[in-house]
Order: structure tokens, then C-alpha cells, then sequence
């Protein structure tokens, strides 16, 4: 099968990129909305514009290990520039677009950001007053038209430009990355002082695609919204990643208060939402067919083609849990960090509400003694950058990561 194939060929992002790209050619990776429609991209648009984009860092100087940050909503861009950026050894690093110029100011130069894309005028502004204070970037990319930036497609066109010396660098740099090597840096809310750069490993996102896929499989006839942060480890690996892993396409959602007008013209088969959502559907349904509501009345509320569902950030009511169940489309909760994404699921045949489920594939779990968290696993991160302190307590003396959350686990594992 492809997917044992993938798991004992490939050891880093580039390897998949490139199998997979041959596996799907002619075959459509992204939808975006443009002029009130879906624009489609194939595998075959995707794999050039990661070749152009890779050979333009390279020729423009990206420094092995440094980073390119990405300010950006959901668009193709994100996951186009996060793997060309890799291509070429560096290292990804997402901004959220919500960040003020001051977030984004230290994580450019906390990060060792040579490079920053942007994806509006908007965006752009926030760089303008700290241009000064960004000693290492050396160069602003936009995807629209600005005298004070590269365009992006002026961008890719240097790449183009340069791709018979530089192509072969980016073959050579992306097909022997180690699976240790750090990958992308995922920063956290930093609601208890400055945010931390969590290291994320090429075997950290390979392993985490691999028990995602043993847990809560997608297949590359599913259709799926990207429409969570790409700078959030959630969207990152269970979406732009676990897409990648299994020839997943996505749509692009430019607009977040049409998210549920474009559910139901596109008719998704896959939906990861945070519980505030699903209790607005449950009370549609409920308002519009009663409580004894059918379960195509539910199917019909997500456009009708839905088969997985799965929710996380918060815990999911059991009256909403019970009700999905019940009409064989149940909500399945998980639980993770930044640090060891993959950690507890319930599955489609296998799940237990008002609980996070059993522990995913590759992750042991175990409850100390004061009744926290332990987890050990092959998709722990590697570390805060530049923060070797906060990075040892954040393991026991055994190497188990302390999440910080209490839990129990019952006689069944749940």
C-alpha cells in the first residue's frame, strides 16, 4: 500500500513532496476563491512554484538553518513557501495574521527571519515601522502588487531564472535532510510572557501524519476546508501536512464568516472545527427539524457528503456528542500540544465521550503520581529555539514531556 510505502521510503519532507507529486500529477491540490469562484491548482502547478520559490531563496542567500517567516491567511502560498522553504534548508516559521507589529517584530528576529512573506498591503504596514529594527532580514515578499516589497510573482520568477544552477542544490539539500533535522517552528501563544519556538523535526511531522492516518485516516478523495491558522500546529500538521501525507486537496476559506455558505456548495467530506461550531450546528439542526431531527438532516447541514468529524481545544458538551452519536456522525475529540501533537483520539469505532480518547499510535502515555500528563513518543518536539532551560523542564528525569494538564486514565484506556 502507498501508505506503508511512504512510511518506510521516506525520511524527510522533501522525499515526500517529491513522491507524492509524482503520485498525483494532473490531479487538483488547491482550490482558492477568486471573482466569487473556485480557482483550482494541480500537483503539478504546486511542485514548480516550490522548485521556482526554493531556487529563489538560494540564489538570493538563504543561510542554512535560517528561517522564513509567513504572515499570511489561508491561501496556497502558505503551503507552497513552508515546503520550498524546507527544500532549501531552512526552516518555516508562521506568524499569525492577527499578530500586531510588535509580535511580529520579535518573532522575525527571535526566529532568525532572512525572509518574510506577506500576503496583502495590509500585512505590509506592520513591517514599515520595524524595518529598521529587522537586522537579518533581507528581503519582504507580497503577494500583492507594493513599491516597498518583492512581489511574489517577481519572486518566483527569479527562481525560474536561476533554476539550472540552483535546482540541483535544492535536489542535494532536500533529499539528504536528516529526519532529526528541524523542519519548522511552531510559536505559542505566549499568554505567560514572550512566545517559544517550538522546534518540530522532519521525523516529528512524518511520524504525527503516520498516526494521525492510523487513527482517523484521509484519503485522497476526501475534501477538506483549510481554514485554521497555518501557524497553529493543528492546521500545520493534522491539516497542510496530513493533506500532503495522504493527497489530500484543500479549499482555501479567504473569508471566515462565508465558511458556512462554502460548506454547503462544497459538500465536505472531512470537517475539524473547535466545539463552539458544532453547537451551532446542533442548535440549526434542532430549530429547523426538531429533536428527533433525522441523520441526513444532519449530513445535509454540512453539505450532505460529511463522514469524519473531529473536534479539539476545548471540551464538546455531551448533549451535542450524544446527538451526533446517535445519527452515526460522531464528534471525535482529541487531545495535543504544540510539543507532541499526537497524543490521545477517540476513533470512529472506538470512542467515549466526556473523554479524549486512547493514546495515539507511537505515543505511550502514563499519569504521575500528582496526576499529571506524561507522554514519551517519536513526535516530541525538539526543543525550545534558543532556550535550553525552558526546554529541561519541560521533561521529567526519565525523558517523559510534562504536558502541565491533569488527567486519568480509565480501565479500557480512555
Amino acid at each position: 500500500m502507498l501508505f506503508a510505502f511512504l512510511f518506510c521510503r521516506v525520511k524527510n519532507i522533501y522525499q515526500l513532496f517529491r513522491e507524492q507529486t509524482a503520485k498525483y500529477r494532473g490531479e487538483v491540490i488547491f482550490y482558492s476563491r477568486q471573482n466569487d469562484a473556485w480557482k483550482s491548482q494541480n500537483w503539478e502547478d504546486f511542485e514548480e512554484q516550490v522548485y521556482d520559490f526554493a531556487c529563489a531563496l538560494l540564489a538570493k542567500g538563504l543561510t542554512k538553518g535560517a528561517s522564513v517567516a509567513i504572515l499570511a491567511g489561508n491561501i496556497p502560498e502558505w503551503t507552497i513557501i513552508d515546503v520550498a522553504t524546507i527544500a532549501a534548508g531552512g526552516v518555516g516559521v508562521g506568524i499569525y495574521p492577527t499578530s500586531s507589529p510588535e509580535q511580529c517584530e520579535y518573532i522575525i528576529n527571535h526566529s532568525n527571519a532572512e525572509f518574510l512573506f506577506v500576503d496583502s498591503l495590509k500585512q505590509l504596514e506592520k513591517t514599515e515601522q520595524m524595518r529598521l529594527r529587522l537586522p537579518k532580514l533581507k528581503e519582504i515578499i507580497c503577494l500583492e502588487v507594493s513599491n516597498n516589497a518583492t512581489s511574489c510573482e517577481d519572486f518566483i520568477n527569479f527562481g525560474k531564472q536561476n533554476r539550472a544552477e540552483f535546482l540541483p542544490r535544492v535536489e542535494e539539500i532536500g533529499y539528504n535532510a536528516k529526519p532529526e533535522d528541524i523542519a519548522i517552528m511552531v510559536y505559542t501563544s505566549g499568554t505567560t510572557g514572550q512566545p517559544k519556538g517550538a522546534m518540530l523535526s522532519h521525523r516529528y511531522i512524518l511520524n504525527s501524519c503516520e498516526s494521525l492516518r492510523q487513527t482517523i485516516p484521509i484519503f485522497d478523495t476526501d475534501i477538506s476546508f483549510s481554514y485554521l491558522p497555518g501557524c497553529h500546529v493543528a492546521e500545520r500538521i493534522s491539516g497542510i501536512y496530513n493533506r500532503l501525507y495522504n493527497g489530500a486537496a484543500a479549499y482555501f476559506v479567504d473569508d471566515l464568516s462565508k465558511l458556512y455558505a462554502y460548506m454547503l456548495e462544497v459538500q465536505p467530506t472531512v470537517f475539524a472545527s473547535l466545539p463552539r461550531f458544532f453547537e451551532k450546528i446542533y442548535a440549526k439542526v434542532v430549530s429547523e427539524h426538531g429533536s428527533d431531527a433525522s441523520e441526513q438532516s444532519l449530513k445535509d447541514a454540512f453539505g450532505g457528503r460529511i463522514r469524519l468529524l473531529t473536534s479539539g481545544g476545548a471540551p464538546l458538551p455531551n448533549e451535542i456528542a450524544d446527538f451526533f452519536a446517535k445519527r452515526n456522525l460522531p464528534i471525535l475529540q482529541a487531545y495535543g500540544l504544540t510539543e507532541n501533537i499526537c497524543v490521545a483520539f477517540n476513533r470512529a469505532d472506538d470512542f467515549r465521550f466526556g473523554t479524549v480518547g486512547k493514546a495515539m499510535p507511537m505515543c505511550d502515555i502514563k499519569i504521575a503520581d500528582d496526576g499529571e500528563i506524561l507522554v514519551k513518543s517519536p513526535m516530541m518536539f525538539s526543543g525550545y529555539y534558543k532556550d535550553a532551560s525552558k526546554t529541561a523542564a519541560m521533561f521529567d528525569e526519565n525523558g517523559w514531556l510534562k504536558i502541565g494538564d491533569l488527567g486519568s486514565i480509565d480501565g479500557e484506556g480512555f
